[in-house]
Order: structure tokens, then sequence, then C-alpha cells
């Protein structure tokens, strides 16, 4: 297994921030994070700024959940008024 490496994981911060939001992309690049972090590879500050890119990813991705849950309950709710 290949670790992250500073650089790397810099060109993958800009990546994120500055892309439109992709949750397959976005969860990828939570497991990159988590093994960042699992390694003790990095300075305190460095793991400090990982952590953080974290868990703004991961409010992202719960944001994205909530929605994709609202639209199928929606749908769902449409679809069943139609049959009846």
């Amino acid at each position: 297994m290949t670790l992250p490496t500073a650089g790397s994981i810099a060109m993958s911060i800009k990546g994120v921030f500055m892309s439109e939001f992709n949750y397959e992309k976005s969860v990828k690049r939570l497991e990159e994070i988590v093994k960042a972090l699992e390694s003790g590879e990095f300075t305190l500050d460095k793991m400090m700024k990982l952590y953080e890119e974290g868990i703004t990813i991961s409010a992202q991705c719960n944001k994205a959940l909530d929605e994709a849950e609202f639209k199928i309950t929606e749908l769902s709710l449409k679809g069943n008024y139609e049959n009846e």
C-alpha cells in the first residue's frame, strides 16, 4: 500500500474544493485522509488540516445523502399518489 505524499494531498485538497462536488470522489478522498492520519507520517499541523478537510467533506457528503433521501421520499410519495 502506498501512502499519499504531502504534494499529492495538497493537490487533492485543491481538487476537492475547486471542483464541483462529486460524492464518489469525496468518499475516496475521505478514505485517503483516514489513511494519511493513521500513518502518523505528517506533522501535527498538517494532520489538523487534513482532519479539518475531512470534517468539511464529511458534512458535504451527509448533505448530499440527506438531499438524495428527500428526493427519493418525494418521488415515492408522488408515485403513490399517481397510482391511486
